[in-house]
């Protein structure tokens, strides 16, 4: 349910949607990050960048997903910062992969 929430971006769904992004549980965190990530979404960089730094790598994970969905220059900023700094190596990993995707998109059909 949480997924098709993104579909439907709009101001309220993203407000509802980082509210459940902060909550404790850790599958609807992950959930609502991905459900943030859709096309030019700006508005979920932030609280998506933040997420980042989750103790839970899968809440983790799922922002980068999201930051690699949103395709912006923000968010693929983002992206770099955590595949060079990010203190977890598998976290690193996969935001440089996800940034190559983003890029791979950018320079494609966009």
């Amino acid at each position: 349910m949480i997924y098709a929430a993104g579909v439907h971006s709009s101001p309220a769904v993203n407000a509802e949607l980082i509210d459940i992004l902060k909550g404790s549980d850790g599958a609807a965190s992950a959930a609502a990050a991905i459900a943030l990530g859709s096309l030019g979404n700006a508005a979920a960089v932030e609280p998506l960048s933040k997420a980042i730094v989750s103790e839970n790598p899968r809440v983790a994970m799922a922002a980068i997903r999201g930051l690699g969905r949103i395709g912006t220059a923000e968010a693929r900023a983002v992206l770099a910062s955590a595949a060079t700094s990010h203190p977890d190596a598998s976290v690193r990993r996969r935001a440089e992969a996800e940034l190559r995707v983003s890029e791979a998109h950018q320079g494609g059909s966009r």
